[in-house]
């Protein structure tokens, strides 16, 4: 091996060569520490998997930081072998995996309201909330605002906000939610952006806010869901019959 080494220590092409740039790429020990203290084969393979995920891992985040469309994702806690909150606090029932399908669709940005069918088809009037018609349908505007949804959303926000405020008291939340919309809309996408930085919430409580998060998200989609469908028929009984209007 070391004549290998040394004649072909100018090779790039060599086996020694490809091998030390792979171990430098994953930041793993070069050949020649190697040649003074050769692991066991478990620590071994111990070593290779936490290296190639940690270097994965990096890569992975670096590219998630250029999308837009996961800005409300706390990014750096997606990791290699590691599961997001929305799954991890997520019970065994199939009823629940529904639930969060639709909260990992606000998660990483692929849940289409207005704003983003405007952005397509280049029509400003699209923009608007067809169930209100008041203003942007955006996140903010379908989770927090829309008076269409007012008694979906009643259903679940008092429990959010208790389980809030048992844990950082009545006068934080003035202090963080009063007129803050986008910090409640975080809390309800992905509050482990938030958790340490801004609210300090205990493991118990974040599994609580991700258990009620969950539900209102399902049950706003539902109601928008079916708002739009009743809308389509009605358009729909309209074309068939204009005269139903007089």
């Amino acid at each position: 091996m070391e004549r290998h080494m040394t004649v072909n220590a100018g090779n790039s092409d060599s086996f020694f060569s490809r091998a030390q740039e792979i171990l430098n790429f994953y930041n793993l020990p070069s050949i020649a520490e190697f040649k003074e203290h050769l692991p066991s084969k478990i620590r071994w393979k111990k070593d290779i998997n936490r290296s190639i995920a940690d270097k994965c891992s990096n890569l992975l985040q670096k590219e998630m930081e250029e999308k837009s469309t996961l800005k409300h994702c706390d990014i750096q806690i997606l990791k290699i072998h590691e599961v997001h909150p929305v799954w991890r606090t997520l019970p065994p029932i199939t009823y629940e995996v529904k639930k969060a399908n639709i909260e990992a669709r606000f998660l990483t940005g692929t849940y289409l309201l207005q704003e983003h069918i405007q952005r397509f088809n280049g029509n400003s009037d699209e923009q608007k909330c067809l169930l209100c018609q008041i203003e942007q349908e955006d996140l903010i505007h379908f989770l927090l605002r829309c008076p269409a949804l007012n008694e979906k959303r009643q259903k679940v926000f008092p429990a959010l906000k208790q389980a809030i405020i048992c844990n950082i008291g009545q006068n934080k939340w003035q202090e963080h939610f009063t007129g803050n919309k986008e910090l409640l809309m975080q809390v309800i996408i992905d509050s482990s952006k938030v958790r340490e930085n801004i609210l300090i919430l205990n493991e118990e409580t974040s599994t609580e806010i991700e258990r009620i998060s969950r539900k209102r998200c399902y049950y706003l989609h539902c109601g928008r869901t079916l708002l739009h469908k009743r809308m389509a028929v009605a358009r729909q009984f309209e074309a068939k019959d204009p005269g139903c209007k007089d």
